[in-house]
C-alpha cells in the first residue's frame, strides 16, 4: 500500500503498518514537510533491507517492532 506523508503517521500510530519503505533523494532543499511531525506517536523500526537505485535514490525497508527502545550512543560506545 502506498500512502502519503500525512497518512503514514496516522496509520503507524493505529498499528496498521507492518512495513515501511522510504525512498530518499540525496537533495538538500532546506525546508519541507516532515514525515514524522512533532507529537507523533513513537514507533520502533528495524531496518531489514537497503539499497540504491541507478540514479542515486536510497531505498530503505523497515519493519515495525512495536514500542521503540531508547538508548544512547556515541563515538566511544
Amino acid at each position: 500500500m502506498n500512502c502519503s506523508s500525512t497518512a503514514a503517521p496516522v496509520l503507524l500510530a493505529a498499528g496498521l503498518i507492518d512495513e515501511l519503505r522510504l525512498v530518499i533523494a540525496p537533495v538538500v532543499v532546506g525546508t519541507g514537510r516532515r514525515l514524522f511531525p512533532a507529537g507523533a506517536t513513537p514507533a520502533g523500526l528495524r531496518l531489514v533491507h537497503h539499497g540504491t537505485t541507478p540514479r542515486g535514490l536510497a531505498v530503505h525497508t523497515y519493519e515495525t517492532t512495536g514500542q521503540p527502545g531508547y538508548g544512547t550512543y556515541g563515538a566511544d560506545a
